[in-house]
């Protein structure tokens, strides 16, 4: 539990970040049965968003913490500030749990795009519906860039997130809970329906029943001697089954390796990583959440991971390397690779155990997406890089045969970056190998110590001309601009590692915290708007950290304001509080 001080400097931080993102009109909008009529007393969406992203920082992004922060955790003169307290009549009213549980409830109902909720919505209502809740998610991430891009490199990953509620049956082809969960085994919840119900075929789970009552959540509030505002606010009884209509069975990596099944969301990040060369301790700028979307488990990455590339390059952000590990890499050329070539993105990627091997192309060797002399020797057509847990002798070994392998790789001419189309040229004609097709190069290679290739039985078009096109296709899914293996491909692969440790400070149960129970939410609406809650605060603390490391940041800026209420708290009488009460209640009616 932070102190009440630095709960205070978190709530000026939210504030400041909802504010400049303009979102609270867009919240109160969608919160409400018409934008007719008299303005909502008391809370709005502006306050519900600064709640929820200080909660996010508490690590409990739930009504409960909410509540407790807005009503035990602020000055009276803040709460009033904030419309915690407002005037109603002669009396000082005090936010209550059920506004927040109204609220939560109303976003969810007019912003649904999917489920029961939006059974009755026509195809453009829905897709407005979603750019909204993309459009609130996007303002509060891009509002916390506070300091210019100096790179362009960027990392994409996928996660597992648990749903609150219980799990439908799980299908039969889908892996068990892995019985160490971590989510399970801090979520207090009974286990997923599956885990003691056993499965069920896929096809069955479109025919299952849905609690169409999952939205709304009363809740009521145990009174005690210390008063309401301090009262434990008590969830609503859950039913026998419960289900997130939104939320789907799916896989992720256990720790130990294996694959384990959720239920729940998928959360795709894109973070922002330093260019080669660059350390995270040296970086010109703190490893932010550049775009997140959050969709149900199992969702197919491809479209998801390419919008959010295109609503990054339509804020005029520039986007050099994509790293994506094998998860992505492995789809079909005319899916993955190819679109974001022709946006001029450089992708940098692993391969497969079942991908090594050469192709041919009208006679050349296509290895690891890169074409290699006809000659090449087949015992470098495949080469597996040793894993984590690989010996030296083992990696020494791995380089020096892509260190041989190298010298029959042909010289890119054109890269395959707009259309696909790359173009080649023999590495005989680049002094790496003598080939007996070129004339005078078997004698340069035996004086300088290069091989010297068996040639194929005839001219291949690579060893008649000076370049030779080859179109893109799944031959050459894998092409990159760094040879895959050696020496300089390894440092900018090895960037991947830092979207992995944001996804680590993310669910670290001392920062954001994010697992089973973080939010107790159901639907896309408001589990979107949690996450995007806990990336606001992952950004500011990073921004924080960085600045602490490098001192690169502007220290006067709101966000990287410093605890400032150190000297200790006043406990307020009665009548203290009444005097507080009546000054702003003065300045708000003026």
């Amino acid at each position: 539990m932070k102190t009440v001080e630095q709960t205070i400097t978190d709530v000026e931080h939210a504030r400041w970040v909802v504010d400049k993102a303009g979102i609270g009109a867009l919240l109160d909008a969608n919160s409400r049965r018409s934008n007719r009529g008299r303005k909502r007393e008391g809370l709005d969406g502006r306050l519900f968003m600064i709640l929820l992203i200080a909660a996010a920082m508490q690590g409990r992004a739930t009504i409960q913490r909410m509540w407790e922060i807005a009503t035990g955790q602020l000055p009276r003169g803040l709460q009033w500030e904030l419309g915690v307290l407002r005037k109603d009549g002669n009396t000082v009213a005090q936010l209550t749990p059920k506004q927040l549980y109204d609220m939560g409830s109303a976003l969810n109902k007019h912003l649904a795009w999917t489920g029961p909720l939006a059974s009755s919505l026509s195809e453009e209502e829905c897709l407005r519906r979603e750019r909204v809740v993309a459009a609130i998610a996007d303002a509060l991430t891009v509002t916390t860039h506070v300091v210019a891009r100096s790179g362009s490199a960027l990392a994409v990953d996928e996660s597992g997130v648990w749903a609150w509620t219980r799990g439908r049956r799980k299908p039969v082809d889908a892996p068990p809970v892995h019985p160490s969960d971590e989510d399970e085994q801090r979520s207090g919840r009974p286990l997923a329906a599956s885990a003691v119900e056993g499965s069920v075929p896929v096809e069955a789970l479109d025919h299952e029943p849905v609690d169409e009552d999952y939205v709304k959540e009363v809740p009521t509030v145990a009174s005690d001697s210390r008063g309401p505002s301090e009262a434990r606010v008590e969830a609503p009884a859950s039913k026998a089954r419960r289900f997130d209509p939104d939320a789907k069975w799916g896989v992720k990596t256990h720790k130990d390796g294996g694959r384990t099944s959720y239920f729940g969301y998928a959360l795709h990040t894109l973070v922002r990583i330093p260019d080669v060369g660059q350390t995270k301790d040296a970086s010109a700028e703190p490893l932010f959440v550049e775009r997140f979307r959050l969709t149900p488990a199992s969702t197919d990455i491809v479209d998801v991971t390419v919008g959010m590339i295109d609503d990054v390059l339509a804020a005029g952000v520039e986007v050099g390397d994509l790293i994506g590990d094998r998860h992505y890499s492995y789809k079909k050329a005319e899916r993955w690779a190819l679109p974001l070539w022709k946006r001029g993105v450089r992708l940098v990627h692993d391969l497969r155990k079942d991908d090594h091997g050469a192709v041919d192309y009208e006679g050349s060797k296509i290895i690891a997406g890169w074409p290699h002399c006809p000659g090449t020797p087949s015992h470098l057509e495949v080469l597996l890089r040793p894993g984590s847990t690989g010996t030296k002798a083992e990696i020494d070994t791995f380089r020096s045969q892509i260190d041989e392998r190298f010298k029959f790789a042909m010289r890119r001419h054109k890269t395959v970056l707009g259309d696909g189309k790359s173009r080649w040229g023999c590495p005989a004609l680049n002094g790496k190998v003598g080939c007996p097709f070129i004339d005078g190069t078997v004698e340069v290679a035996r004086e300088t110590g290069q091989p010297i290739v068996v040639p194929p039985a005839a001219k291949t078009p690579f060893c008649k001309q000076t370049t030779v096109q080859i179109p893109p296709g799944r031959h050459m899914k894998y092409a990159q601009e760094e040879y895959w293996g050696d020496g300089r491909w390894e440092p900018s692969w090895d960037r991947r590692t830092y979207v992995e440790g944001v996804y680590g400070n993310l669910k670290n149960p001392n920062t954001e915290n994010i697992h089973r129970g973080f939010f107790q939410f159901t639907g896309l609406p408001m589990v979107t708007l949690a996450m995007a809650a806990a990336v606001a605060s992952y950004n500011i603390r990073e921004l924080n950290n960085w600045h602490e490391r490098t001192g690169l940041g502007d220290a006067e800026h709101p966000l990287l304001a410093s605890t400032q209420w150190v000297d200790g708290l006043t406990m307020l009488t009665r009548q203290q509080a009444d005097d507080v009460d009546a000054a702003y209640g003065e300045q708000r009616a003026a």
